[in-house]
């Protein structure tokens, strides 16, 4: 197929008659609404292409996805918030709805129409809303006259994926992304495939950075990663995004990311173990049902793991967090251990839940420290940790606390407020705190006056006989 170049279309109609061959070698069946010789198109009801995709789902059934799409030729940002105010009235107008609606330019998109397209995308669901600018139309029409790119339409997803795998090594960055595109349209067209192609994504991830810098064709394998295994707002929206995978499981190991942004994602298990994060890392609100692993990953700028439940056991041990991190409101079903990290920013695990135990067994903050209103229901070790300036204030422990041979001055801690269930066994305290039983199996953290230690003691003497015979009078 013969494809011009996006610089020598002079014409809108020329245009959108690259979309429409665009369209059609990704497998669309396509009604191209011109209608005249002119040169801009007379579209019907302000629509330029309707376009038809076959899907299938998990029971083999299939059916034809509808999308509409507006083309617009343009050196500079063309597309603005009337235009897709103009596209979503006529998908209102014609017999049929639309499922997806697409613009498709040789420009860019304005800011504020991306950001009104999150609205509608909001608003609309399950409308999707996608847009094609300048830099993926060169990368489609670099793949067809390469001829790499194969529509995943058909029935032969294996001959496809394994010929999209034998690209993924190839110097030329836009074969390799006409590699990955081929790789997603294989998953999205296939559900019994959708493993395969994540594993081969995370596979190339892998590899990739061991080869090369990170590239386009690298940023475009994360954004594939990304888009299927997202699920925003889950607490809210009872179904999937329609570009929702179920089940994956990632294996970044050792890979090299850049702004890697896995807000929302809901995954099975994941592993970023020895992984290097240049740029911020985004893993906030997620779901883990598994396991979770950065173990040893180097993370350079801030991270961002907010609100994310995490149902396996979990662990960051030896992990490095250049800037600041944030933890907050984060749930921890099982075990979790932070062992000889490194935190040289702010760090923040205000009212997390950890619900296993929890260890920072040697780990250093070169930052400040929030734990305010962190829970723990098991064992909590922070023996050897080393703080600059933490503050521990209304926690609360459920089992033995270990503040052993922990490096900080005085002023550098604050527990004041904090609580622990009453053992058999001592806790062991930062110098200068200590525990004094307040009924009903609790004890509170107070700061020992400095010089009356023999009076604390006794004080806590009294009051954990004075509760002793109160539960043994209720016995």
């Amino acid at each position: 197929m013969d494809i011009p170049s996006l610089r020598d279309l002079k014409h809108p109609v020329e245009f959108e008659e690259l979309c429409v061959d665009l369209l059609m070698s990704l497998g669309f069946d396509v009604d191209w609404r011109k209608g005249s010789n002119t040169n801009s198109s007379p579209a019907d009801g302000g629509v330029d292409i309707i376009a038809t995709y076959r899907r299938e789902d998990p029971d083999g059934t299939t059916y034809d996805e509808r999308w509409f799409v507006e083309c617009k030729h343009s050196a500079v940002p063309a597309i603005g918030q009337a235009e897709v105010d103009k596209l979503l009235r006529a998908t209102k107008v014609q017999d049929k709805k639309a499922h997806v609606l697409l613009f498709m330019t040789s420009g860019f998109l304005k800011n504020a129409a991306k950001d009104y397209i999150t609205v509608v995308r909001r608003d609309e669901w399950p409308l999707r809303v996608l847009y094609w600018e300048r830099k993926q139309l060169e990368r489609l029409i670099g793949r067809l006259r390469s001829g790499t790119y194969r529509s995943a339409s058909t029935s032969n997803q294996t001959t496809f994926f394994l010929q999209a795998m034998s690209l993924l090594s190839d110097d030329d960055v836009q074969v390799r992304a006409g590699a990955l595109e081929t790789l997603e349209h294989v998953g999205e067209a296939s559900t019994a495939m959708r493993r395969t192609v994540i594993s081969a994504l995370c596979r190339y991830l892998r590899n990739d950075c061991r080869r090369r810098d990170v590239d386009d064709a690298h940023i475009l394998a994360q954004d594939i990663l990304a888009r299927h295994i997202t699920w925003p707002d889950r607490k809210h929206r009872k179904e999937p995004p329609a570009t929702f995978w179920e089940g994956m499981e990632i294996d970044l190991q050792g890979a090299l990311l850049k702004n890697f942004d896995l807000s929302h994602a809901h995954v099975t298990s994941a592993s970023f173990k020895n992984a290097e994060f240049v740029g911020d890392t985004w893993l906030a609100d997620s779901f883990i049902a598994e396991n979770l692993s950065f173990e040893g990953a180097q993370l350079n700028g801030e991270f961002y793991f907010s609100g994310s439940e995490v149902h396996g056991s979990a662990s960051f041990s030896g992990a490095y967090f250049h800037e600041t991190s944030f933890f907050g409101r984060s749930t921890f079903k099982y075990d979790t251990h932070f062992i000889d990290c490194r935190f040289f920013g702010y760090a923040s695990f205000v009212s997390c839940d950890f619900r296993g135990a929890l260890s920072f067994h040697g780990s250093s903050f070169h930052g400040s420290a929030e734990f305010t209103s962190l829970k723990v229901a098991w064992d909590a070790i922070f023996a050897k940790a080393k703080f600059k300036d933490a503050t521990f204030e209304l926690a609360e422990f459920g089992d033995i606390v270990n503040f052993s041979g922990v490096y900080a001055l005085e002023e550098d801690l604050n527990l004041h407020g904090v609580r622990v269930a009453t053992k058999l066994l001592n806790n062991i305290w930062p110098k200068g705190w200590g525990e004094l039983p307040e009924g009903n199996g609790m004890a509170v953290i107070v700061r020992i006056p400095e010089g009356r230690e023999q009076e604390f003691r006794a004080r806590q003497k009294e009051l954990r006989m004075k509760y002793m015979f109160s539960k043994d009078a209720k016995g």
